[in-house]
């Protein structure tokens, strides 16, 4: 699989984060949630439709490297328990690197929460969201006409071959139509 740059501000990754889920859980509905500066209550992206399942998600954009630790999970979710609709499906969505330690948290949390009937936490890291750009060429697409300046140098990196290639096939050909 190919890498691709992580996005180097909060609202790319949000906006990233918005594109992925509307396909991944197939909500077109879903749309960002306030603004840096109000209380979000642990929710960047809701569902705004119709008053139905509230489906949100929280997105914690990390240097490179850095982990994203459980604890950091635990705090969002519980904020997001203040919402102001019952959520029913919630992901923290992250750039930071997958451990095993946030990973059991998790399912540890998991399995009380749904005991308790509340809603379940999903993790989904950068890698998730790479896979999505490998598989889904709208999705990737979307990025290369967009703002989001590191996905589109990426593929702008890959074209650039083909482009010199291309030049290299014209001047050899233009350089054989003036020889006859």
């Amino acid at each position: 699989m190919r890498s691709y740059p992580r996005p180097k501000t909060s609202e790319e990754f949000e906006q990233i984060c918005l594109e992925y889920l509307r396909r991944e859980w197939k909500r077109s509905s879903l749309v960002l949630y306030a603004k840096s500066g109000y209380a979000q209550h642990g929710v960047d992206i809701v569902d705004g439709g119709d008053g139905g399942d509230c489906w949100a998600a929280q997105c914690k954009l990390h240097e490179d490297g850095k982990a994203l630790r459980a604890a950091e999970v635990l705090a969002e979710v519980g904020k997001a328990e203040a919402f102001a609709r019952p959520i029913r499906r919630y992901a923290v969505c992250t750039t930071g690197k997958k451990t095993p330690h946030a990973q059991d948290a998790i399912a540890k949390l998991n399995t009380e929460r749904a005991a308790s009937g509340k809603f379940l936490v999903e993790l989904i890291y950068w890698e998730d969201i790479e896979l999505r750009f490998e598989g889904d060429d709208e999705f990737r697409e979307h990025y290369s006409s967009s703002s989001h300046a590191s996905v589109r140098a990426v593929l702008h990196a890959e074209l650039a071959p083909v482009k010199t290639k291309l030049a290299d096939v014209l001047s050899e050909a233009q350089a054989v139509g003036a020889t006859t």
